[in-house]
């Protein structure tokens, strides 16, 4: 099973994001169970870059705020990001989005300015991964556009009786 997950942390960056964005996360992933390594891995990018980290190591300084077992299968959207994997984090991206929010308050749809076609930042990463997945109606999002929030509340509402809502937990 993969699963999507949403998480803050007590650091500046993190606060800035949930103010900017009104966003009751700051941060989106990805975790699923390799049957390789025999570890859970979370899937994200953070300011190391996208790549993948053992979900009690990544446990010990975020608090995850919701997560989504859904009832559609993403391996064919991890393979749609997978390209991403070892390339840092789109700062540039992570700027515009200011320039996106701005368009929101003036009731306009702007695109993200300064996203970059080779990086990723986290919201972005997983809206491709539903994107690739072909979850229903993740192709209307723009994941150079898509915010931590834009997508909790685009899985809170996806029409699927089957999904999965976990509680929030605290990790830390």
């Amino acid at each position: 099973m993969i699963t999507v997950g949403f998480s803050t942390h007590p650091g500046l960056l993190s606060r800035l994001i949930r103010f900017v964005t009104r966003s009751r996360a700051s941060h989106a992933w990805i975790v699923f169970d390799d049957r390789h390594f025999r570890v859970r891995f979370v899937l994200e990018s953070t300011g190391k870059g996208f790549h993948l980290i053992p979900f009690e190591r990544w446990g010990r300084s975020n608090a995850v705020v919701r997560t989504f077992d859904l009832p559609y299968p993403l391996e064919d959207g991890l393979a749609a990001v997978a390209g991403y994997l070892g390339e840092s984090y789109d700062v540039g991206g992570l700027v515009g989005m200011v320039v996106v929010l701005a368009g929101r308050w003036l009731r306009r749809r702007w695109r993200n300015p300064l996203a970059s076609s080779r990086t990723v930042f986290c919201s972005e990463a997983v809206t491709r991964i539903l994107v690739g997945a072909g979850v229903p109606g993740a192709e209307e999002l723009d994941p150079e556009a898509t915010s931590p929030e834009d997508l909790l509340v685009f899985l809170e509402t996806l029409n699927s009786p089957q999904s999965t809502v976990h509680s929030p937990q605290t990790s830390g």
